[in-house]
């Protein structure tokens, strides 16, 4: 998580605000929040998901990434799980 945070640019800020106890839990989390738009943690989530076998999870998430930006790999996951799920 921690490349992932300095990949965005917040890791930095992030941490000096814990050491100087400037941090808040509202602005912790929200910059966690962040990191749900990144490709590389949207994919690793996707993998997770895929490894775990569940098709309706798989879904769902494609379809919230899929309305937010093409991704042919979701795309293509969104249909296997939605063929696994009608055959179920």
């Amino acid at each position: 998580m921690a490349s992932l945070m300095q990949r965005m640019g917040f890791l930095k800020s992030t941490v000096l605000s814990c050491i100087n106890g400037d941090v808040t839990s509202k602005s912790f989390y929200s910059d966690l929040r962040k990191r749900r738009e990144e490709n590389r943690y949207q994919l690793e989530m996707l993998n997770r998901l895929v490894r775990k076998k569940r098709p309706d999870l798989i879904a769902k998430y494609c379809s919230a990434v899929l309305a937010r930006r093409p991704a042919p790999k979701f795309r293509r996951q969104l249909n296997i799980a939605r063929t696994t799920l009608e055959q179920s």
